[in-house]
């Protein structure tokens, strides 16, 4: 019994959160940094 595909199927749904999860904090983080530009000017 092959379980490689078993477990690539369990655990692409995790990674795909984790790239959502870390895309989000690196827009947050880039849009906070251009609100604080925008204060300054």
């Amino acid at each position: 019994m092959n379980i490689l595909p078993f477990f690539c199927a369990y655990i692409f749904p995790y990674i795909g959160e984790i790239l959502k999860f870390s895309l989000h904090l690196a827009r947050n983080q880039f849009f906070e940094k251009d609100e604080k530009t925008f204060q300054f000017t």
